[in-house]
């Protein structure tokens, strides 16, 4: 968030075609902010499809929600959060 309230989002895919603004959606829906979320991932010999932006989504909720950036004040006074 900048001094003027502003909250600032982007988002990069690194050729994970659509990954990156999904999990960005995600952020805006639950009401994060002033948090960063990096994924890694690698080819493991199996196929995942478009399963793998489920698969992503619900790890980042997880973090989320147990960091407390959902549902509550952010850990370190960030701000208040969507219920």
């Amino acid at each position: 968030t900048t001094p003027s309230g502003n909250l600032l989002s982007d988002c990069d895919d690194d050729g994970e075609s659509a990954a990156g603004g999904r999990l960005l959606h995600l952020l805006n829906i639950v009401g994060a902010a002033n948090v960063c979320v990096v994924v890694s991932r690698w080819y493991g010999g199996i196929h995942l499809g478009p399963d793998r932006f489920k698969h992503i989504n619900s790890v980042a909720r997880q973090l989320l929600a147990s960091q407390g950036y959902i549902g509550g004040e952010a850990p370190g006074g960030g701000g208040k959060k969507k219920p």
